[in-house]
Order: C-alpha cells, then structure tokens, then sequence
C-alpha cells in the first residue's frame, strides 16, 4: 500500500456543503482517496467542521465501492468506513449510522485473515459499537458480543503490542457498563483490573490515553463511593491529575476532568480534613469555570460545586471573601441555569443558606430578605411530593422566624407556623424521611457495635440526637427519654478529655432543656446550664465552636432569666479574644470578628449593670470592645517586652504562639476526621491524647506568663482600677446601647462610676436616627438644598440631645464643682451611636445651649486607647524638637476616578503662614506627595496637616486610605510603618478629608478608620471627619482652628478646644451645619 498522502487546500477547503461522489476510480486513485478521507477524519476530530465528516464518509464509501469484495484493501475500507460511521452516530445519534457501522465492521472482521493487521483494531472497534448500541437499546446480546469480540482481540494482542493497551480499556469499560446495569461487584472488581492493566501495558513510547485516565478514575471513584476504601480514592486523584496533565488546553474534555478531579479532592478533605485537598479542588473548580464560558452546559455545575467548596473552607477558616465569593458564583449560577434546569432548586436552596450564614455573620437585613427570597424560590419548584419539599418548608420556617425576631413583623411568625406545620404534615403522613432512616441505621449500627468499641460512643450520641430532633417535631415523648437515656451511656464510655465530650454536653444540655420546657422541673433546667457550661468551657475543642455553644448560653440565660448570664457573658468575650487571637493576621482577624454578634459587649454590660456592677461594666466593654486596636497593642509590645526578658522570656513568647496556633488546627482537624472509617482505636485514642496534652501545656505557658514580672494580667481584663486612669483630664461618658437596654456610665477620676439610665431609646433607635442621618446628607447635596439638609441634621441632633445627651449633661451639671461648665469630656459611643455626632447634639431652639456651648467634646474608642495617648515617651531626650508638615494632593492617582480638590493648596498655604511663627513648619504638596514620601514624612514629624480625598472602605476596612500622588497610602500601610522600632512617638495630626473617623459599619464597635489608626500609630491627638468634606468651605474650618490652636499655646491637648471654638465662631452663612460639625476631635 502506498504511503499516505495529505489533503491539498483545494481538497480540504471545498466550500460544497454537499460530499462529492466521484466514479469508479483505479487501484491508485482509490487508496489515495482513502488517505484523503483519513485526513479529513483526523481534521474533524482537531476542529469539529461537519463537512470534513461528511466528505470523509462520503470519500470512504466511494473507496469502499470501487475496490468490490474481491479486493484485497476492501475489509480496510470497511474498517475505516465503520470508524467514520461511528464517530458521525456519536454527533448525531442516528441509529442507522451505528447500525451500519457494526454490518461494516463484522463483514470487514469476517473477510480479514487472522494474521491481518487492522484486525485487532477492527475487533476492538466493533467491542465498543456494540456498547454503544447496548446504551442505546439495552440488549444484553450487544454486551455480550462485546466482551466476545474484546476478549479476541486480547488474544490477537501479546505483552508489548501496541493495542493491548487499549483492548483492556474497552473490556474495562464493558464490565462497568454491565456493573451499572447488574449491580454484580465482581464486574466493578474486573473493571479496574483491566483499567490496571492498561495503564500496565502502555508502551514506553506510547503516551498516556487521556480516555484511559479518566475512565480508570471513574472506575475508582465508583468503588470508593461504594466502599469507602481511601486507596480507590487517592487512586482516582491520582489520575484525575494524570489526565489533567495530558489533557490539552483546548480540549474540550477539559473543564469536566477539571469537575471530576475537584470532586474526588473534596470527597478527601472531607475524610481526612487536610486544607491542601480544599484549596486544591477550588483552584480546579476556578480553572473549570475559566474554562466554561457563558451557554457552556457545564458551567452550572461548576459554580454550584465551587460555592460549595467555598462554603466548606468559609467554616473552616472564617473568611468572609469565601462566603462573598460563594454567593456570588450561585448569583451566576442562577444566571446560567435556565427555567426548566433540573438543579434550579438546590442553587435557589445554597444561595439562600450562604445568606443566611452570611446575616449571621454581618447582620446585614438584606442579606436576611434575600434568604427568605431564595427559599421561597426553591419551595416554588418543590411542589407536593417532592422529596425536598419538607426540608424546604423547615428551611423557609425556620428563616421567617429569625425575621420575625429581628423586625417583629406578626405576618412573618405567622408564615412560619403555616410552613411549619404543613412539613409536619408531610412527615405524618409517612413521606420518606431522612431522619427516620438516620434512626433505623444508628439503631442498627448500634446493634452491631461493641460497648468498648471506639465508635460506639459517636454512634450513641448520632441515635440521641436523632432522636431529640423526632421528638421536636412529633412530640414523642418516649423519644425524649431514649435521648437522654443513649446520652448517658455515651458519658459513661468516654473520657475525660476526649473532644467528643463538648458534643456530649452540648446534647446533654439540649435535651435536659428540652425536658424543662414540658416538665417544669428546676432541676432539669440547671442540669442544662451545668452542660453548656462543661461544654463552653471545654479547652479542648476550637474556639469557634466554644464560642457558639457560649452564645447558646447566653441566648438560653436571656430567655429564662438565669443566674449564669453575667457567667457566659464574661466567658463569651473570653473565648473572641483567643479566638480573634489565634489568626495569622490583622486582615483575618477582623473576617473573625465579622462572625460575631455586633451587639456582645454592650449586652454584656447592660446584664451586669441590671446586677448592679458598673465597674464590671465598664471592664467588659473595654474588654469586647476595639479587639483588634487592644491585641495589637498587647501582642506587639508585651510579646516583644516579654522577648527582651533573655531566654526564659524568649521561650515562652515562641511557645505561647506555637500551641495557640497548634491548638487551633488540631482541633480543625478533629472535627474533619471525626468518625472516619477505618481508623483504630489506638489511633482514636492518640488523638484525644494530643488534645489534652496540648490544652493543658497552652494554659501552662500563660500561667508561666503571669508569673513573670509585669505580666500578671496577661490575657486577662484590665481592671476598673487601671481604666479609671483615663478619666484624669475629665469624666468618660460610655454610652452603652445594648439589644435590652441602654445606659450611660460616667467614669469618674476618682469617684465610683455613675450609671445614667436611658429609657427613651433603644437599639433599633439608634440605628435609625444613623439612617436618617445618612439619607439627610446623601439626599440633599444639591445647591440650594442647603436649608432641607439642615432641618433633616438638626431632627437628628435634637433626637440625640433628647434621648441621650440631655440626661448626661443634667448629670453633669449636677456635679459642677468636679466638672464645671466649659470642661473637657470625653464620650466613648458603643454601636452604630459610632457614626452619630453626639458632639453637636442640643435642643437647637433660640435661648437654649447646645452642647457645643455647654462642655468640650471630645471621642475616645476605648479607655485603654485614651490612656496609651497620654503615657509620656520613653526617651523624650532623645526625640527631635517638634515640627509640622503641612501635606496636601489635590490631583490623587490617575485610577482613583476622582475629582480634583480645587483648595487644597490655599489650605496649606493657610496652615504655614499661622504655624510657622510658632512651629518649624514644612510642607509636601503636588507631584512630590507620594505614598511613600508622605509615609517618611510622617515618621519624620511629630505635628501633621493632611489635605487630600480619604476614603472608608466599608468591605474591607483596613484598607481605607489618603488618596495621594501615585497610590493609595492605606491604614494597614500607616499602622505597619508606625509600629517600626525606628518610629518617633507623634503629637498630633489633623485629617482634612472625607470619611476619616467614619468607621465600619459592620464592626463599628471596633472602631476601624483612619484617625483611629493614626491615633493608634502614635498620635496623641487626632482630628479627623465623621462623613464627606466640602471642599469648598473647608478652609474656613481648617484656619479658624490653627487660629485658635496657636493662640491657645499649640499645645495637642488644646486641639479640642480650638475645635469646639471655631465650631461655634465660624460664619454660618458660609459654612452650612453638616461642615461645622462634620470634626471630631479623638485622643488627648
């Protein structure tokens, strides 16, 4: 036979739609013509144009009819004719091509000599037409004959023939084909020995079969599904990732093997809990959807199972851009998903649960409504009779009463006893139920298992709580007693330290509650707070979950009015602190926080001033409250502190922060691992042992801590005693707005604290008056509007004096001979009371003083925070003589989208010409105020003037930041830079920009903005802006404070006063209300 010879442009580029036929051609003619038809074969498979197929067929078939059966090539042209009819069924699925493919295919196998060539391809390709048919029709006959044929063309195949390979695949395949039909486990066996013998007889130079690969994995995943063997799973990994890498980037199979290897990687971590599994299924999920463009069939699938796998990380690690990214990929999923997609409902349901768990994690309403929304969407395509629908109605119950605990809507309670009961309905009417099913299997397992075996306990405690989820919905009360009775069997085969105990106790606290609520008996309630309490408190379990068991307590002590609320309160903002603590950085330490209720703290207080003890008050708001300024501040300085000790302290510094950070995977890893099979009990029992050992050496470090000199309080509240040392310049009104109450505690130098009541406001109050707030100043920016703004402010400020102010100041003036009228105080706001100004509050009517005109406000976020502003440097010898620099950037950089400030040089001009008499003064404006430049300078000075845009980040908020010349200066980059060693210790900076003391409004308690951070970074006084700076009369401000500043000595304790005075100098007609009062002054 001739060699092949490749088609020319004019014979591949025919623009005929229609294949040419030509007539009976020579002996030459028609081999050349079968090469041709070869190629376009080959071209189709690389580009998938239909004419090539179809010229191929087209050219085959005339090859095919001018050789005639007695011809010595006519069985090659028969193979080669059924290949090209198979590949045409497989597009299009016409049963006549495949029919037609396996006549061609038996006539040419029956015309071949055995010691033809193309006979074990022919063989094998007839082994797979008649599975293809067998798919199609069913007809074990097809199945058969393929096994038949395969096993030919095995025996046609020896050790080192280039097709044993592929033999083995295909009867590989056959036997899975016959496993999914039959069910017989022997067929399954047989598949992957033949998958192992392909990739076996693979020859040296024959590389890997992508096909192959994915078949074999198939195989494996099936068998692991079916018996949970880990090999058959890292086996499957294993050449998922084989096949990946043979797979080329423009195979369309890609983004699927992409899915499959993401999945098996997933199944993984969710047997062994090792985080490497997660990442590496998402970065496959991410590289199948870059893969899977909009209209891609595949694309669905990849974003519900990628917003699964972020889910799953979310709960390990508690960042919030996995449950942002989560929500936004089932978002696109519901774009992709048309009406009648068969997987609409459980993206409708996943979306819903993401915002669910994300209003629990920010608190944010909306995200609220919009989980109503989406589980009222899945239980629309969950009609009657679905198998999801009870779960959906419990789902939408569940969620509408929440709602209905947060805005107390009647109608929302209402819904929610309507869905309630009708998915009660469903269970007594005998619908399949998991939960039925959950119980017979642990009842059977339970039957199985030994009393001393490992897994008995996990099963017990499983059927317990099963059982108490029956009795919730069916009232049975035998199944409560079985509860308790499993309960106390499981206790008694654990020991003490195992981590499976906080589980234990959490149902033992559940169920005893549970049996309070029908019996009365006292003494089952306090056996349930006894539980939670063991269980809250139980070191050897990760915080996150403590923390969760404790805001049960808190939320079980609330409802029943229980002495132990100020107990689970004190441990609530315990365990934050350690939990906050055990993250890697400021920026996952703040994602921590977001998990936690807003509220915390201040409810705290309110339950221990309802005791009577404003002093522990007061240590539990410094105590919850601006975690991540106070952990900044211990961990840099104590820890360092704690290093300069020698060796000793150097050790124990390294070996607090190794088995905090150990403590922490360890017990991430526990609950990953938890009840995997196969594992022994020596090894069960080595783990529960690590636990322990590591719990007890991590409270054995901190107790080495706290014997050190200087260190007794290490991790422990600063007591009353300490804080009352902010209140040496003037009284500290903490304004404390809790979810039951609210109050004012004035801290007094040297009085006890006294307690202002606040009957007229409440929670949802103040988070009104912020609303109004903000829509009076985002609603009425036009010129001319300047009047409708005002009356919008002025209801606000009137509110606050009302409601809030007016009962300090009556307090107050009552001790006039301590703070006379004029006196500095300091007010340190709770909440979303964060963004009000309460500064500016009064009645605003004729005769009567605001008060402005009354006493000088200034902000403080902590009392902690007040006192590190006033301790003196250490080496105040040793520090420059003060200077100021005058900063300013009316053109920030170019991909900041925002305008140019037209008076930012005027301003500075302004600023020097009044300091500079008094002060060394120097300025950093233009093309030279770069990030960089402006970081060094203000390192270098201890007085700073910024003039420039500002911008709170209301996602992220350590990334606010100073517009500047190239890019932005961030306050992560300020508190970083300011924390060098090399740093001198600053006097005062004022921040003339927008949104500089804003505050974010997810964790507003941790007060995280620009002027806190200055003030952190080692200003001791700070002016900064509550909301957005006109840049049109700013400068009037700016001039009449540095005039009073300088007349008053140019002292930064005197920058409050020069504040309060140009606030009620400055000409109203040219500065409207919202930009006389828009300066806080913070600190000293």
């Amino acid at each position: 036979m001739s060699s092949r010879v490749e088609p020319t442009d004019q014979d591949v580029d025919s623009d005929d739609d229609q294949p040419t036929t030509p007539n009976a051609l020579p002996f030459d003619d028609a081999t050349q013509l079968s090469a041709l038809a070869d190629s376009l074969l080959a071209r189709f498979g690389e580009h998938g144009d239909r004419n090539d197929l179809e010229n191929a067929i087209a050219h085959y078939v005339t090859a095919l009819e001018s050789r005639g059966p007695s011809h010595p090539d006519y069985p090659t042209s028969l193979a080669q004719l059924a290949g090209a009819l198979r590949t045409r069924y497989e597009q299009e699925g016409s049963p006549e091509d495949l029919d037609y493919a396996i006549e061609s295919h038996t006539l040419a196998i029956e015309l071949m000599s055995p010691t033809n060539t193309l006979l074990p391809s022919s063989l094998i390709g007839l082994s797979i037409a008649h599975i293809i048919r067998f798919e199609r029709q069913g007809n074990f006959d097809d199945l058969d004959c393929a096994f038949g044929f395969g096993r030919r063309a095995l025996a046609l195949c020896p050790p080192g023939h280039r097709l044993r390979a592929s033999v083995f695949g295909d009867l590989a395949n056959a036997h899975l084909v016959r496993y999914w039909q039959r069910g017989d486990p022997g067929d399954l066996d047989r598949a992957i020995e033949n998958h192992a013998s392909a990739v076996e007889s693979r020859l040296p130079t024959q590389p890997p079969r992508f096909s192959a690969l994915v078949n074999f994995a198939n195989a494996l995943l099936t068998r692991f599904d079916e018996r949970g063997d880990a090999a058959d799973l890292d086996g499957a990994i294993a050449h998922f990732a084989g096949a990946e890498e043979v797979c080329g980037e423009d195979n369309p199979s890609k983004s699927m093997v992409l899915m499959n290897l993401a999945n098996a990687l997933t199944n993984r971590f969710e047997s062994r809990g090792d985080m490497r599994d997660l990442d590496c299924a998402i970065g496959r999920f991410e590289g199948a959807l870059r893969m899977c463009n909009s209209g891609h069939p595949n694309r669905p699938m990849v974003l519900i199972d990628l917003a699964s796998a972020l889910m799953n990380r979310f709960k390990q690690r508690s960042e919030m851009a996995d449950l942002d990214g989560a929500i936004g990929h089932l978002d696109d999923a519901l774009e992709s998903c048309a009406r009648e997609h068969p997987r609409r409902d459980l993206v409708f349901s996943n979306l819903a649960s993401a915002f669910l768990v994300r209003f629990g994690q920010r608190g944010d309403l909306a995200d609220l409504d919009s989980a109503i929304q989406r589980h009222e969407d899945a239980l629309e395509l969950r009609l009657p009779g679905h198998p999801l629908r009870s779960p959906s109605l419990t789902s939408l119950a569940d969620a509408l009463r929440v709602r209905f605990e947060q805005k107390g809507d009647p109608g929302d309670l209402d819904k929610a006893i309507e869905y309630h009961e009708e998915a009660l309905e469903i269970l007594a009417e005998g619908h399949p139920s998991h939960l039925e099913l959950a119980i017979n299997h642990y009842h059977s397992t339970l039957e199985l298992s030994l009393r001393g075996h490992h897994g008995h306990a996990m099963t017990v405690m499983n059927l317990a709580s099963a059982l108490l989820m029956r009795f919730k919905s069916l009232g049975d009360v035998d199944d409560l007693g079985g509860t308790l009775s499993h309960l106390e069997d499981a206790k008694s085969c654990l020991e003490d330290g195992h981590p499976d105990m906080f589980n234990l106790y959490d149902l033992l606290s559940r169920a005893h509650l549970t049996r309070y609520l029908i019996s009365e008996d006292v003494s089952d309630r306090e056996e349930a707070f006894a539980y939670r309490r063991l269980a809250t408190t139980y070191v050897t379990v990760g915080s996150k979950r403590r923390l969760d068991s404790c805001m049960q307590w808190i939320a079980d002590a609330e409802c029943w009015g229980h002495t132990s609320a100020l107990e689970a309160y004190r441990t609530a903002l315990e365990i934050i602190d350690r939990h906050v603590m055990a993250s890697s950085s400021v920026l996952t330490r703040h994602e921590a926080l977001r998990a936690v209720r807003q509220s915390i703290a201040s409810d705290a207080a309110s339950c221990a001033i309802r005791d009577g003890r404003l002093e522990e008050a007061v240590v539990l708001l410094e105590q919850g409250r601006a975690l991540l300024w106070a952990q900044l501040a211990r961990f840099r300085t104590p820890l360092d502190e704690l290093r300069s000790r020698g060796n000793d302290g150097r050790r124990l510094a390294a070996e607090f922060e190794r088995l905090s950070r150990e403590l922490e995977q360890t017990s991430s890893a526990w609950e990953s691992q938890r009840g995997q099979e196969g594992e022994s009990r020596s090894v069960i029992e080595q783990r529960a042992r690590r636990f322990r050992r590591l719990g007890l050496e991590w409270e054995g470090v901190v107790e080495d801590i706290r014997r050190a000199e200087g260190f007794s309080m290490f991790l422990m509240p600063t007591p009353f005693c300490e804080l009352q040392e902010a209140a040496v310049g003037g009284p500290i009104i903490i304004v404390n707005v809790g979810r039951y109450r609210c109050d004012v505690i004035i801290v007094l130098r040297s009085s006890p604290p006294r307690l202002v009541p606040l009957p007229l406001i409440t929670y949802q109050d103040v988070s009104q008056l912020s609303i109004e707030l903000t829509t009076a100043l985002k609603s009425s920016t036009a010129v001319g509007e300047e009047k409708i703004r005002e009356q919008q402010i002025t209801r606000v400020l009137r509110g606050l004096w009302d409601t809030i102010v007016q009962p300090v100041v009556d307090v107050l003036r009552s001790m006039k001979d301590d703070v006379p009228k004029g006196s500095r105080i300091w007010w340190c706001p709770t909440s979303k009371l964060a963004f009000l100004p309460l500064h500016a509050a009064g009645p605003y009517r004729n005769r009567e003083a605001n008060l402005p005109h009354l006493f000088v406000s200034s902000y403080t976020p902590t009392l902690s925070a007040l006192i590190r502003s006033r301790r003196s440097r250490r080496n105040i010898s040793d520090s420059p003589a003060r200077s100021f620099l005058a900063i300013g950037q009316p053109k920030p950089f170019n991909s900041s989208y925002e305008n140019d400030l037209q008076t930012v040089d005027s301003e500075l001009l302004t600023v020097r010409e009044i300091v500079s008499p008094v002060m060394p003064c120097s300025s950093l404006a233009g093309m030279k105020a770069t990030a960089e430049a402006v970081m060094s300078g203000i390192q270098a000075h201890g007085w700073i003037h910024l003039s420039c845009h500002g911008k709170q980040d209301m996602f992220q908020p350590f990334d606010s930041m100073f517009s500047l010349q190239d890019q932005p200066l961030r306050l992560l980059d300020i508190i970083r830079a300011r924390t060098k060693p090399t740093a001198d210790q600053p006097e005062f900076a004022f921040l003339s920009a927008c949104h500089t003391a804003a505050g974010d409004e997810n964790t507003p308690d941790e007060v995280i903005h620009l002027a806190s951070g200055m003030q952190f970074s080692g200003f001791r006084s700070v002016v900064g802006t509550l909301w957005a700076v006109d840049d049109g009369v700013v400068g009037a401000v700016v001039e009449g404070f540095y005039r009073h500043l300088v007349r008053d000595g140019m002292g930064y304790t005197q920058a409050a006063r020069a504040l309060n005075r140009v606030m009620k100098t400055v000409n109203r007609n040219e500065v409207p209300l919202d930009q006389r009062i828009v300066f806080i002054h913070i600190g000293a």
